[in-house]
């Protein structure tokens, strides 16, 4: 009988402490997220500035490894796609009027540290923050080819839920901050080589579903 308890005591022991993410934890993530922007610009030939508003589609992907039993720390890549509409570009005939859909995306490689402040054995949930270099390109799909490009700073304020159905497989939800900059930006077409030069920025919201994978028992 002794023995008996013991052992439901060393269970119900191991089951009220076991916990979704410690120390040495990997898990790798997946997420799709939709994000709303304020941006601002400075167009630097003709000293004018410009506000506007944008929004994204927004795929990443991360690898989360467990430093301490509380924190995390690890790489992502994502890629923001964002929301455009049809324009019209007018010439002077005899040239027809152009109707065209720009291309607006950038790709954005971080770092990352989380604070895992409640860590049960199939909730997880973190604040943390994210840096890095971003790329971003747009591309107006014009008769003429014109393009701007420019490599700036993205950071990343981020709150996650991370739900496990086992040991392994789960599903996130996620809410954060973002902020984007791009001082030197560069405008050019195939028929001019450089048509201008702005520095472009923005921050908003963003928030998104997606599904994760821990490794380990």
């Amino acid at each position: 009988m002794k023995k008996t308890l013991t052992l439901l005591f060393s269970c119900l022991s191991v089951a009220a402490f076991s916990q979704s993410y410690d120390k040495g934890a990997k898990v790798i993530e997946t997420r799709f997220d939709i994000g709303t922007f304020h941006t601002q610009s400075h167009d630097k030939v003709n000293n004018t500035n410009s506000t506007g508003a944008a929004a994204s589609k927004i795929i990443s992907a991360s690898f989360d490894y467990g430093v301490l039993p509380w924190l995390g720390a690890g790489i992502k890549f994502q890629y923001d796609n964002y929301f455009t509409s049809k324009d019209t570009i007018t010439h002077t005939p005899p040239q027809a009027d152009e109707i065209v859909k720009p291309s607006v995306h950038a790709f954005d490689p971080a770092v990352f540290a989380d604070v895992h402040f409640l860590r049960r054995d199939h909730a997880d949930l973190l604040i943390g923050g994210t840096i890095g270099p971003s790329f971003f390109s747009y591309h107006e799909n014009d008769a003429s080819d014109t393009r701007a490009n420019g490599v700036g700073l993205w950071i990343d304020f981020h709150f996650t839920s991370r739900f496990y159905f086992g040991d392994h497989f789960g599903i996130n939800l996620s809410a954060g901050y973002n902020s984007f900059n791009y001082p030197d930006m560069k405008a050019q077409s195939s028929t001019v080589p450089s048509i201008d030069s702005f520095s472009l920025k923005g921050s908003g919201g963003y928030f998104g579903l997606g599904l994760q994978y821990r490794f380990g028992d």
